[in-house]
């Protein structure tokens, strides 16, 4: 998403035919109440110009649109405008490829639930070994963190 262009960067890039009702409400209220909790003092700001400034709207002649970053993040329906923001997740048995997956999703919506989504894919079927002694509670490794960031590179195509 960061792939420079002069000074303008991918997911700074104006959306065509989209517009500020293509956000949703409570996801927008919930992104600016995060920054107020986070000390951003936005009280007195007006919150178009607060999207205007973190580059989530682009306006072009008197037009507000969403750019990708908000489309992604904020959008309604995000694979409307951008079709190819999901992932694609299989599970296939063993380490040969070409038997068929036993299970397969196609992981769509806002960037942050196609992450956690995809967490909780990878929580299901990633096998984690089992070391049982006599009547001891197991101890498990904690996968939570390689989780998220393979979740992450899979949408980034990393």
């Amino acid at each position: 998403m960061l792939i420079a262009n002069a000074s303008l960067y991918y997911d700074q890039i104006a959306v065509s035919s989209t517009s500020q009702t293509d956000i949703e409400a409570q996801t927008q209220a919930d992104i600016l109440e995060l920054a107020r909790q986070r000390g951003v003092d936005i009280v007195a700001i007006d919150p178009q110009r607060l999207l205007l400034n973190w580059k989530l709207l682009a306006q072009s002649a008197g037009q507000f649109s969403l750019t990708v970053a908000s489309v992604l993040f904020l959008g309604r329906s995000p694979q409307q405008w951008l079709p190819t923001a999901y992932i694609t997740a299989l599970r296939i048995p063993g380490a040969d490829i070409s038997v068929a997956p036993s299970d397969q999703k196609r992981i769509e919506g806002r960037l942050l639930a196609i992450i956690e989504d995809t967490k909780r894919f990878l929580e299901i079927h990633l096998l984690r070994p089992h070391h049982i002694q006599e009547l001891a509670p197991e101890v498990t490794q904690n996968y939570q963190p390689l989780n998220e960031q393979a979740a992450v590179c899979a949408f980034c195509g990393a």
